[in-house]
């Protein structure tokens, strides 16, 4: 709609809209839809319930356009909204205790959790789930997050012209899941026929980009305040190590049965990202390095763990930052 057609509306509404002629019918008290899940989820508290409702904006108004999903069972943007909110912000006087395999012996303290945050890649900032920082031992993980993407299988994913380089390097050096899948110069796909969540791999190596490139300053058309910019900005400088992971929820713990198709899937895509990604993160990012595209290296030391995260095992130790109804929704319970 045009903007004079739009205003020639609007001035017909009369005054609930007459300072923006947007295209929007009706102008929605603020924080309206967040809410109806604070109602949902029992978000009561007020330093808890401001945290969510701008933790809400920023997971639903940026480049994914979530809000549109985000109304769903099996919505994986409301998923690491509901579990990692609290520790949302500064100063949350919280934090997730996190110990793990490949990140040495000791726990590393989570305080921050930033959410959407963008990183270079080629065009289009690469937008990751949730990133934590820890303000005592200079740390971030960054985490893409699945519920049950892995579901939605192909036989092949293309890969866009500007990337055929790098995944060329990646086949020729064997990381592809060791051979197993080849690349044909536009489609990555298995030798052998079968299907997998591909989207998922491809996902990961462009997060990966982006963490040797670094923070996107671009904030263009999307809910991605100034500040909120330059406090990742801050912790992403200030990190002596930067951890990649993905993180799933076990189908097993909802009560999905070992040997259902939708277990299957579920198995066979912890392996393939486990073979790829977890057992060549370190190769990977010695491609992306080498990778004539790269517009910068921001030097950072950067680690890919070895296998996703299972939800249920990182908040076995954190059942604190859980509320009882979120806690019970996705069965975190004892």
């Amino acid at each position: 709609m045009s903007s004079s057609i739009s205003k020639g509306l609007a001035d017909n509404l009369g005054t609930c809209v007459k300072d923006s002629y947007h295209n929007a019918f009706l102008v929605l008290p603020e924080n309206c839809i967040s809410n109806l899940f604070a109602d949902k989820f029992n978000i009561k508290d007020a330093i808890d319930l401001d945290k969510f409702h701008h933790a809400f904006r920023v997971c639903t108004e940026g480049q994914g356009n979530e809000l549109k999903s985000i109304n769903n069972v099996v919505s994986s943007a409301l998923l690491p909204l509901l579990t990692f909110f609290r520790i949302f912000g500064e100063n949350s006087g919280l934090s997730l205790n996190f110990n793990h395999q490949d990140c040495g012996t000791g726990t590393i303290e989570f305080d921050r959790c930033f959410f959407e945050v963008r990183n270079e890649v080629i065009n289009f900032p690469s937008c990751i789930d949730v990133a934590l920082y820890s303000s005592k031992q200079k740390v971030m993980l960054f985490i893409e997050s699945k519920l049950s993407e892995y579901l939605r299988t192909t036989s092949d994913f293309e890969i866009k012209k500007g990337y055929s380089a790098l995944y060329s390097m990646m086949d020729s050096k064997d990381i592809l899941s060791d051979g197993k899948i080849i690349f044909d110069g536009s489609k990555i796909k298995f030798k052998e026929g079968g299907k997998a969540y591909f989207e998922g791999i491809k996902q990961s190596i462009s997060h990966l980009i982006g963490l040797v490139q670094g923070p996107s300053l671009s904030r263009k058309g999307v809910y991605y305040p100034e500040e909120y910019l330059q406090a990742y900005q801050n912790c992403y400088k200030s990190a002596k190590t930067i951890y990649y992971a993905t993180i799933i929820l076990n189908p097993l713990m909802i009560g999905v049965h070992a040997g259902n198709d939708d277990f299957n899937k579920y198995e066979g895509y912890v392996k393939l990202y486990s073979d790829i990604i977890g057992k060549h993160g370190g190769k990977i990012l010695e491609c992306i390095r080498n990778w004539p595209k790269l517009k910068k290296d921001q030097g950072k030391n950067i680690k890919v763990l070895s296998k996703p995260l299972d939800y249920h095992v990182v908040f076995a130790n954190n059942r604190d930052l859980l509320l009882d109804d979120i806690r019970r929704f996705y069965k975190f319970v004892e």
